[in-house]
């Protein structure tokens, strides 16, 4: 150290109340991904000399890449703040984020007032253990949670908020009866509920009648197009959110197409409703439909513009100029995009008029009633996939198995008695 002047605090040391500190500059990253630099201080010391010796160690382990800044914030407030970077670091969907928040209820609650820094891989385990044995949540649902976390101090330590991940080495607690056993021949996967061509025909019979007897013009409108709205899903296998947000120039009458390029997001409220990219990039497609279907589409968009100038000027206009297909009809929005809440309301009333149990499926159980009804007029299960916007799909493929089963146990008696005895 150079020789000083007498009362000439060494560089960067600061006098702080009764000691010193050295200040320094370590690097960062900014929620945008830049690079950028924070100032800091060490601990205070008694002496100046001390508080200098401990910048220096500091500023050498910057030169050599190996200083951590341990975080001082508490979990709580961190997580959500991460949470942001991340989304925006690999542009996570409106729908993904949303689910996230709800997941980060779970470890907010655990690590309340815990600094990140002091979580260790046995707490996290900890943690684990808990989310199971006194949240009762499924193994998916912690195999979710635990990827989240994952990326969340993955993000951490990349950004030298702590050394380590506390997630390295945590085991997913199993399920009790959780075995890799075959099935015995009397079990089969559960398949999810779907409409057979009987059931959807008496659903949509209780709807038109519900359009008919409505008492105010605007419920009738409602009820035609909830009936067009269901028509279509089963038809086309296209998500409800994809529906609610379809415009005229998204349809092809001509080729018969569909174009499925948004979708509606609306968690925070329809009055604060998005529009946003499909689920997936293979839920950006081309949607095959028939002339019946088109016809029904070509109905509706002539309804709506009816119901447009019943309205008149209270009728929600798009900032960005977009014409919807389907709409809400409440006095509160009107013509904002349709609803999926309302629209799984209104199918659950018919669907109880209809002698089924309530909540017997939601509209998106209208994806697995295409796959049925694709299945039972012998569309092959790739074509089906390409429609709905799945490349591979469990639940798919469960309903198209199942309601194929009684097929292939006929393919199996064609071929024993084509081959004959030939024993």
């Amino acid at each position: 150290m150079a020789k000083r002047k007498k009362n000439e605090l060494p560089p960067k040391v600061r006098k702080r109340g009764k000691g010193y500190t050295y200040r320094y500059d370590i690097p960062i990253i900014n929620e945008d991904g830049k690079k950028d630099r924070k100032q800091t201080d060490t601990p205070s010391f008694p002496t100046p000399e001390e508080a200098y010796k401990a910048g220096i160690l500091i500023e050498a382990q910057l030169v050599q890449g190996t200083y951590i800044d341990e975080d001082k914030t508490i979990f709580n407030l961190w997580a959500p703040h991460m949470l942001v970077y991340h989304s925006r670091i690999n542009k996570l969907h409106l729908n993904t984020v949303h689910t996230y928040k709800h997941l980060l209820v779970h470890p907010c609650t655990y690590f309340n007032g815990d600094k990140i820094k002091d979580i260790t891989p046995d707490r996290y385990q900890d943690f684990l253990l808990w989310l199971q044995e006194e949240r009762k949540l499924a193994v998916k649902s912690i195999q979710s949670i635990h990827g989240l976390l994952n990326a969340l101090f993955r993000h951490a330590v990349q950004r030298g908020q702590i050394k380590t991940s506390p997630c390295i080495g945590a085991t997913i607690p199993r399920d009790e009866d959780q075995e890799d056993l075959d099935l015995d021949f009397d079990e089969e996967a559960e398949v999810p509920n779907f409409l057979e061509k009987d059931q959807l025909t008496k659903v949509i019979a209780a709807a038109k009648q519900n359009a008919e007897q409505a008492a105010t013009p605007r419920d009738a409108f409602e009820w035609r197009q909830f009936v067009r709205a269901i028509y279509i899903m089963a038809h086309t296998g296209v998500r409800i959110g994809e529906l609610s947000v379809l415009e005229p120039r998204k349809i092809s009458n001509a080729k018969l197409k569909i174009r499925i390029s948004a979708t509606l997001y609306d968690k925070e409220g329809l009055s604060n409703y998005q529009i946003g990219p499909p689920k997936t990039k293979g839920s950006r497609r081309l949607v095959d439909i028939s002339k019946r279907v088109a016809a029904v589409i070509e109905a509706q968009i002539k309804d709506v513009k009816a119901f447009r100038l019943m309205i008149g000027p209270e009728y929600h206009r798009n900032k960005e100029g977009r014409e919807f297909i389907f709409v809400n009809p409440t006095e509160q929005l009107p013509g904002y995009p349709m609803r999926p809440a309302r629209v799984n309301e209104m199918l659950d009333k018919v669907l109880v008029a209809s002698g089924f149990p309530s909540k017997f499926i939601t509209a998106h159980g209208l994806r697995h009633t295409y796959t049925s009804l694709s299945a039972e007029v012998g569309v092959p299960l790739d074509d089906i996939r390409k429609q709905l916007g799945h490349s591979k799909d469990e639940l798919t493929t469960l309903v198209y198995r199942h309601v194929t089963e009684a097929r292939r146990r006929a393919n199996v008696d064609k071929l024993d008695s084509f081959i004959g005895d030939l024993l």
